[in-house]
């Protein structure tokens, strides 16, 4: 409620303030300046609290700068087409050049006076006795670039772009005066605003790359965020791998899935598609295996040949729907459940009676082919993990979850068994976070890794806690 109140809280003082007939926009951009200063301040509210608001306004805050930018170039070739034809434009740009280089004075002259108050050092005394206590480098480090105090105004006039509140405060004119007649000169206002906030960015990128020197960048022979996390992920596997029983092994693997995944997203990028021709490769392996294993177990008489041409036919169709596009697969679940929803509907007793009826004829088939299909799949599944390379790594784990759903059919458990199994899933996920943890404390200590890489790694550890809480 908090965080809706807040977004409310805008319109509210716009509506507000427009009926006082002062300024809407810039109500809300004093009102956001409050906001600014006085959230700070508060510290009652709890860290969830915290964390939403600050992400919420990041994200809105992104959108919105971007919107204002948008805007800008929507508007500005109409306003330029629309200035009084008796005003000059060159003129109007040079009025814009003008204000931008009085701004720049007026920045400098105001930051070369208070130089002290924006560069002295505000630590308190006695933390600043006791962090040179335990930090004895930091306070001995004499490499810091002393910037004079024209050079630092300098520097600081230039960063100080426009953009929103200066298109804010122009598009805040009306559009009639009190007598309903035009408001005068409002799109020359508008020209000359976005011409300020177009000269201001531009300067800003141009000069600021040639009047601040690059930072001498000191080659650090220690392991980077991502090759640490790799590491970190890749031992994590192994030490829960460690720790799979049969009580618990189902759970482990889920868990141990979910690594897999995020280390292959650190491999090949989030955003990066398995390839379909090596997954077709892996499925025809996998169903060469297959068939080699369920003709074996007719061979041993454990099962029958009516269960080994069911499973051929069962093997066809799975071989034939791999090989279709990625666009006819979904096409034809979606007319999968098209078509289940249609039985649902149609369903009757009739129908039921005749499904449980032809269930107990073929009983012992469907047995022989359930226990010819998991014993198949476990020798496929070895066979596809001996097939694992770096460039492979997805599409062999997107193989072996599908014959995993055939040994592990979660929706045959029980409710009481479901609920047992997320929470097993619950735990281990802990035990992982924590054993991440515990490599991550170690190689700090190792100095494989330095403090400011460590705590980029715990970031990630922290949002998956989050997360798993969430869930």
């Amino acid at each position: 409620m908090s965080i809706v109140i807040e977004l409310i809280t805008p319109f509210a003082i716009y509506m507000a303030a427009e009926e006082f007939h002062v300024s809407g926009i810039l109500a809300v951009v004093a009102a956001g300046v409050i906001h600014g200063i006085e959230r700070d301040r508060l510290q009652s509210s709890t860290t969830k609290l915290q964390i939403v608001s600050t992400n919420t306004w990041s994200v809105l805050g992104y959108v919105l700068n971007g919107l204002v930018f948008a805007l800008l170039g929507f508007m500005l070739p109409s306003v330029y087409q629309e200035i009084e034809s008796n005003l000059n434009r060159g003129i109007l740009f040079g009025i814009s050049v003008l204000i931008v280089l009085l701004l720049l004075v007026i920045r400098f002259i105001w930051v070369y006076i208070l130089h002290d108050t924006f560069t002295k050092n505000r630590v308190n005394p006695l933390e600043q006795f006791i962090m040179s206590r335990v930090h004895p480098e930091d306070s001995n480090d004499t490499d810091e670039e002393i910037v004079s105090r024209s050079r630092f105004a300098f520097l600081t006039s230039v960063c100080g772009i426009h953009g929103t509140i200066t298109l804010a405060t122009a598009l805040s004119i009306p559009y009639f005066m009190r007598d309903d007649t035009l408001f005068p000169m409002r799109n020359t206002v508008l020209f000359i605003a976005a011409c300020v906030i177009l000269l201001s960015v531009t300067l800003a990128t141009v000069l600021l790359p040639l009047l601040v020197k690059t930072p001498i960048e000191f080659k650090d022979e220690r392991l980077t965020s991502e090759e640490a996390y790799k590491i970190v992920l890749n031992k994590t596997i192994n030490q829960l791998s460690k720790e799979a029983t049969i009580e618990n092994q189902k759970a482990v693997h889920q868990v141990m899935e979910d690594l897999n995944e995020q280390l292959i997203d650190l491999e090949r990028g989030i955003t990066n598609r398995p390839d379909d021709r090596t997954i077709r490769e892996l499925v025809e392996l996998g169903a060469n295996k297959e068939l080699e294993v369920v003709s074996g177990l007719v061979e041993k008489g454990t099962i029958s040949e009516t269960a080994f041409e069911l499973y051929k036919v069962y093997l066809s169709r799975t071989s034939n729907y791999m090989q279709k596009s990625s666009f006819k697969r979904a096409w034809i679940n979606l007319q999968a459940i098209l078509f289940k929803k249609k039985i649902n509907v149609k369903w009757d007793k009739k129908w039921e009676a005749k499904l449980e009826d032809s269930i107990v004829k073929n009983a012992d088939l469907i047995r022989e082919f359930r226990k010819a299909q998991k014993e198949a799949s476990k020798e496929a599944i070895l066979l596809i993990k001996q097939q694992t390379a770096p460039e492979n790594r997805h599409e062999v784990m997107l193989v072996i979850q599908r014959y995993n759903r055939y040994l592990n059919p979660f929706g045959t458990l029980s409710e009481k068994e479901a609920k047992r199994f997320e929470e097993m899933v619950s735990q281990f996920q802990l035990n992982a976070m924590q054993i991440e943890r515990d490599i991550i404390a170690q190689m700090v200590e190792d100095e494989q890794i330095s403090i400011q890489t460590a705590t980029e790694i715990r970031q990630n550890l922290i949002y998956d806690e989050m997360i798993m809480i969430q869930n």
